[in-house]
């Protein structure tokens, strides 16, 4: 699709991908899955 100036111009974001959630890699029965969980 093309865009004429106007339309570029009012653009504010412009997003190419679907965001993606980032999760650390934590096991199981870890003690810093609580951690992670809360912050």
């Amino acid at each position: 699709k093309m865009f004429n100036e106007d339309q570029i111009c009012e653009l504010e974001i412009i997003q190419i991908a679907k965001p993606t959630r980032i999760a650390p890699i934590v096991p199981k029965h870890s003690p810093f899955k609580k951690m992670m969980t809360y912050g």
